[in-house]
């Protein structure tokens, strides 16, 4: 939740009211009408622009049924109309042939409140349960709702005492995990924390702020908690605030013994499933709004958002750290404020430049089956790979991190549209190659991840892997033990020096070699590009990447501790929830088991 947090609020404009002495406010459902009821009247405005009360014209007012009418509200569609009043201590209920049009509005029925001197109403988010607050006892009354916006069918269920000696209204914010009074004692706006939604015997008094005038009646929020509304009885105006986005902010700390010498623009793979709830509560689904930045709080770092799906809390983050020392803890630091778009992926802290040590990068997410190029390149170096075979959307599995591809050993492969150039005949070319692998089913000399037909990271038994060059394959390829369980491997091919080998962070081979090796094939992830048949793989591959730098021993091992145990190999800590606030009081509530300030 990024916004409805009242100390974020400022004041923006004023309107007067239509009606002397008004009591009241609401909202349709999409900011186009806005109503005030007050002095034995609703009246009804046309708002051009959406939730901006500068561009409200009255149309149109009709008579309450209370003699002293001191709140409305709304049914979740505009079919129902609902008016609370000190008059007769009742909530009346009318129907409504056109939504939200009040001049369409019959009277049907009305109930008695449990407050004697009853000041505002509301409902939850589908009519199962309705809520009236008053100054007779100072309570908010909660009511279970059997049939949904009846209100015959409602039967008080508890009440809380509220914070003002005269509270005059009330509301919810959108998911019922925080409530609003406003009063007239304090001249203030108040807001509960609620821990079970929409349950007022789990609020606890979290802050408050003033309002504008001296008797404020009643409070509403615009659709999305970005614009609050108070309405004034000695001023008879309607008065508005701008809400900024709350942020939640976090730390994460990544354990130094977990690192073997100090790494440069390490990409740091965050499993969002990790962060503490309070992310989880704040940002928007599909991260856009993630921002990283180093210790100091100020120096913003790339990053990539590759999943974060609010509906599971899980999802899949990039974040290229500057310096990853083996010596102290490396600290950054994250904040989210649901609201923020996602930067360009070409952007200085965007997609690309998260991956700025490799060639390649296939977090191999995509649907296979999907338009081409299906794998995206999250380097931005355009190496986008494009299906053949008898791929299709069952090939997208669970993969060890996020989803990964099934390689069925037959015809499944992958191919860049453009030539890589990073095998030049060079002794200064590396060739840095990196993959999970999962269920591998060997059925030949396999081409996992190639270069060109007869150079690349293959298999070379059914228990074997190895790096090869110059389609040398009685001496240039190194083996080690692969069996079907899932195992991230390493291989370096650094021309004219040496080959080498890890899985699951261990060095496997070690080979020196003499030779070097010039190849502008496109990159292949399954086979070897025109290798021909016979040598597709058979099993999942996950997180495939390229460089074209030496990475070295320390950065295989950093890499497989991250992705094979994240939370181990970091700590994630809340450092401030989704709002500040500064306390103005602490009272009890009556009625509420468990209170916490």
């Amino acid at each position: 939740m990024a916004y409805f947090n009242i100390a974020d609020a400022t004041f923006s404009q004023s309107i007067s009211t239509q009606g002397t002495n008004p009591r009241g406010i609401a909202w349709n459902n999409d900011g186009s009408k806005l109503y005030e009821i007050g002095a034995g009247s609703i009246y009804e405005y046309d708002v051009s622009t959406a939730y901006d009360i500068s561009t409200a014209s009255y149309s149109q007012s009709i008579s309450t049924q209370d003699t002293a009418p001191a709140g409305m509200t709304w049914n979740n569609d505009g079919s129902k109309l609902y008016e609370i009043g000190v008059g007769s201590d009742k909530i009346y209920e009318y129907n409504l042939s056109t939504a939200y049009d009040i001049s369409t509005a019959s009277y049907s029925q009305s109930i008695s409140t449990q407050d004697t001197s009853p000041t505002g109403m509301t409902w939850n988010n589908d009519g199962s349960k309705l809520y009236e607050i008053g100054v007779g006892s100072y309570k908010i009354y909660e009511y279970d709702v059997s049939t949904a916006y009846d209100i015959s069918t409602a039967s008080y269920s508890q009440s809380i005492s509220t914070q003002d000696a005269n509270p005059t209204g009330m509301t919810w914010n959108n998911d019922g995990s925080k409530l609003y009074e406003v009063g007239a004692v304090s001249d203030k706006i108040y807001e509960y924390d609620v821990s079970t939604a929409y349950d007022i015997s789990t609020a606890s008094y979290s802050q408050s702020i003033s309002t504008q005038d001296a008797i404020s009646t009643g409070i509403a929020w615009n659709d999305d908690g970005s614009k609050l509304y108070e309405v004034d009885y000695s001023s008879d105006k309607i008065y508005e605030y701008n809400v900024a986005p709350s942020m939640a902010l976090f730390t994460v700390t990544i354990d130094n013994t977990k690192i073997g010498s100090t790494l440069t623009n390490y990409p740091l793979f965050i499993d969002l499933s990790d962060m503490p709830a309070s992310f989880w509560s704040t940002v928007a689904n599909g991260g856009g709004d993630i921002r990283v930045y180093a210790s100091d709080g100020t120096t913003e770092l790339a990053r990539e958002v590759v999943t974060c799906d609010t509906a599971t809390d899980t999802g899949e983050l990039y974040i290229k750290v500057p310096s990853v020392s083996s010596s102290v803890d490396t600290v950054i630091k994250i904040d989210v404020d649901g609201a923020r778009s996602d930067y360009a992926v070409s952007a200085t802290y965007g997609r690309d430049n998260t991956w700025t040590q490799y060639e390649a990068v296939y977090h191999m997410q995509e649907d296979p089956s999907g338009t081409a190029p299906q794998m995206i390149d999250s380097t931005g170096n355009g190496y986008d790979l494009t299906t053949s075979g008898s791929m299709t959307s069952g090939d997208l599995i669970t993969g060890t991190i996020g989803k990964a591809i099934d390689f069925d050993g037959s015809d499944d492969e992958m191919v860049s549209s453009i030539n890589h150039g990073l095998l030049t005949g060079s002794t200064s070319d590396n060739l840095w190659v990196s993959c999970i692998v999962d269920g591998f089913a060997q059925s030949g000399t396999d081409r996992w991840v190639s270069f060109a037909a007869y150079t690349g990271l293959f298999s070379f038994s059914s228990t074997s892997f190895g790096i090869q060059s110059n389609g040398d394959n009685s001496g240039d390829n190194v083996a080690s033990r692969v069996d079907t369980g899932t195992h991230h491997i390493f291989a370096l091919f650094d021309a004219g020096t040496e080959y080498r080998g890890w899985m699951d962070g261990t060095q496997v081979f070690q080979k020196t070699i003499t030779d070097t090796e010039s190849s502008a094939s496109p990159i292949t992830v399954g086979d070897g590009y025109g290798a021909g048949a016979g040598t597709n793989v058979n099993a999942t591959l996950d997180e495939v990447r390229v460089s074209g730098n030496n990475l070295g021993a320390d950065w295989a091992n950093t890499q497989y501790s991250n992705q094979n145990s994240p939370s181990t190999f970091y700590t994630a800590t809340a450092i401030s929830p989704a709002s500040s606030p500064t306390i103005q009081g602490i009272s009890t509530l009556t009625g509420v088991s468990s209170i916490t300030f």
